[in-house]
């Protein structure tokens, strides 16, 4: 069968992942299933593949995927799924977390650095190109002094659950915009998404 594009959510395998900072891409991904038709594709031990139908000019269909490998493998399952069903990068819609967003913000580029984010290197290395797009959800950073890595593995914080539900919902809807309207169009509802709890005066 051929897909029109390829929407790729990152995020680590197993149970002891789910919640965390760094799984927020297979939120998302979860998200567009909810939102759309997903049908569940027979796969590979190291994806799990949906295709996916929506309604109205972005029916597809589209194919929707988290790689079952560790974070920093994800480039694997992107190269394979790309050259497997003849999907060119610039089709390709990575679903991630971002520490340089506050929780609660999303934005949505094509291209662009990594910003030590593992997942993306490796799809950029494993591709050839950064020239995909990246919709970016905001994880906050940790308080200075504290490790990135152990910070970005830890579940969220109770208070903060509804929030990144709240990201991964909207980072679907986004992504069905981005295939029916364009960048242009998805960047500009980007900027106006904002979950992030008010700063409680001193």
């Amino acid at each position: 069968m051929a897909f029109t594009s390829l929407i790729l959510g990152l995020g680590n395998p197993g149970p002891q992942y789910a919640m965390t900072r760094h799984n927020l891409g297979f939120w998302a991904v979860d998200a567009l299933r909810e939102q759309g038709q997903a049908a569940r594709i027979s796969s590979r031990k190291d994806v799990e593949l949906f295709h996916l139908t929506l309604t109205g000019p972005a029916r597809g269909p589209h194919l929707l995927a988290k790689p079952l490998t560790f974070m920093n493998l994800s480039g694997l399952a992107a190269s394979y799924l790309c050259g497997y069903y003849k999907i060119d990068p610039e089709n390709l819609v990575v679903m991630h977390d971002e520490l340089d967003l506050p929780l609660g913000r999303i934005r949505i580029k094509r291209g662009g650095g990594n910003a030590g984010h593992q997942g993306l290197a490796s799809i950029t290395r494993e591709l050839g190109t950064p020239d995909f797009v990246r919709i970016r959800l905001g994880i906050s950073r940790p308080a200075p002094g504290r490790d990135v890595k152990g910070y970005v593995l830890e579940r969220f914080p109770e208070n903060d659950r509804a929030i990144a539900a709240r990201v991964a919902e909207d980072a679907a809807r986004l992504a069905t915009l981005f295939l029916t309207e364009g960048l242009e169009t998805a960047k500009r509802q980007a900027g106006q998404i904002n979950h992030t709890p008010p700063v409680p005066p001193a």
